[in-house]
């Protein structure tokens, strides 16, 4: 029960730090939902915190903590520990409360946050498009020799960083390159919605499993 529990706090901590990084002022392509008295700076009129996802990865130290001395305490000596077992009950006591803060946090973060499409669609242009070399070494890899293919994306790669031009224009100027992919498969390997591998399915699967599960608890 610990270690699951640790586990599971440590995914949902996961996901409160990307949305606290995605948050940054710098990024900016996800918010929590402002609501009245919550996220507020007490100094920075303008800021909003993300309050949900900074409870949630206080919380999880918490539950680390714990879980280290629950886990501390299997090493006893003969059948009953003095000392050990009595550390146990309040550290799982604590463990639990704190991984059903951090469930209840995720639950209303993630209910209320707020993604910024035209925003995520401007980081990945920061580059003007080189964000898009490896899908297409992997399309180009896929008809030639992988190292021949890597060559001819490291040339077009310096060639845009060389005259500050869009990788996208380069590339379709390349000869070499047009040569072994044709117009749509070159179009699929340098736009980035393209780029998503297996995550639409994933999704799906989990989405899947979580509604068969509540019909499992509801029968």
């Amino acid at each position: 029960m610990t270690g699951a529990a640790a586990i599971a706090a440590g995914t949902a901590g996961k996901i409160a730090l990307d949305v606290v990084l995605l948050t940054q002022t710098e990024v900016g392509e996800v918010h929590e939902r402002p609501a009245p008295g919550r996220g507020g700076s007490s100094a920075l009129p303008q800021k909003q915190n993300p309050v949900d996802a900074i409870e949630i990865l206080a919380a999880v130290r918490g539950v680390n903590a714990q879980a280290g001395v629950v886990l501390s305490s299997m090493v006893q000596e003969h059948e009953r520990a003095a000392g050990a077992w009595q550390a146990e009950w309040p550290a799982l006591s604590e463990l639990f409360l704190l991984a059903g803060g951090v469930t209840s946090r995720l639950v209303s973060m993630l209910s209320s946050l707020e993604v910024d499409a035209d925003r995520m669609r401007r980081n990945l242009d920061l580059t003007k498009g080189l964000v898009m070399a490896e899908p297409l070494a992997t399309a180009l890899g896929g008809r030639i020799d992988p190292a021949q293919a890597r060559d001819l994306v490291d040339a077009a790669i310096g060639k845009a960083r060389e005259n500050g031009r869009p990788f996208e224009e380069v590339v379709r100027e390349d000869r070499d390159i047009r040569r072994h992919l044709e117009t749509d498969a070159l179009r699929d390997a340098l736009d980035p919605a393209h780029a998503l591998g297996e995550s639409s399915q994933l999704i799906d699967r989990a989405l899947a499993r979580h509604r068969s599960m509540e019909r499992a608890t509801d029968a």
